[in-house]
């Protein structure tokens, strides 16, 4: 069974796993066996982390917050895929959880009708010292329960779960938030754990199926870049 480390708080799941993922390939060196295989569950990140430097509101019981850590053993157009076969996963296990019909808006997001829900966040983390070895990081950061937010993201950020549910089912709502978090960690790791991209084609078409704003040069930016 793949190791889960559950925090309380913490800046950033994918900076806490980035910085244990590289402990853990160092161990390699000395001829230890690592656990390369690992995901990092938060209650609460005071500094999520997004694409480009944007950041992702992560308040306390809210949401999930999670991080998936494997070893990486792709090829570069393998990796290139990585992004878009883990948004397909998000994908398919949240649509699970909503009354209505999700979207994935290119390349990372997914949407509830005009808002978003959720996004991923992958990243490759190399060995310090120049091994070749590195491992993949996949962030995942979904809004669950409705919350305030702040005044600038009140027009964008949407939730899994409706607005306006009475208070009697805050302990069903807490528990859904676990077994979401479970959920995508199975699949992320049933898919990417073997480093394997045999899942790769199937999702790859689950997502042009699932995706309303699919670039027309899809295949050269997933394949040929």
């Amino acid at each position: 069974m793949i190791k889960i480390i559950k925090l309380d708080s913490i800046n950033s799941t994918n900076t806490f796993a980035a910085t244990e993922g590289q402990t853990q390939i160092a161990r390699l060196q000395h001829g230890d066996r690592p656990e390369l295989q690992f995901a990092v569950i938060a209650d609460e990140q005071t500094e999520g982390r997004g694409r480009y430097g944007k950041s992702f509101y992560s308040p306390k019981g809210k949401g999930v917050y999670l991080s998936y850590v494997c070893e990486g053993n792709y090829a570069l157009s393998e990796l290139q895929q990585v992004t878009v076969v883990a948004a397909a996963i998000v994908h398919k296990v949240l649509q699970q959880h909503c009354s209505e019909a999700l979207a994935i808006k290119w390349i990372n997001d997914i949407y509830r009708g005009e808002r978003k829900v959720a996004g991923i966040l992958s990243e490759r983390v190399d060995d310090p010292s120049g091994s070749g070895r590195y491992c993949i990081v996949i962030g995942v950061g979904v809004n669950v329960i409705p919350s305030e937010v702040p005044e600038e993201l009140r027009q964008t950020v949407g939730w899994l779960q409706d607005e306006g549910c009475d208070e009697g089912k805050a302990a069903v709502r807490a528990g859904e938030i676990e077994v979401i978090a479970s959920e995508l960690v199975a699949e992320l790791d049933a898919t990417f754990g073997e480093g394997r991209a045999d899942d790769f084609p199937a999702l790859i078409d689950y997502y042009r199926s699932n995706c309303y704003n699919l670039p027309l040069d899809f295949t050269d930016k997933l394949f040929n870049e």
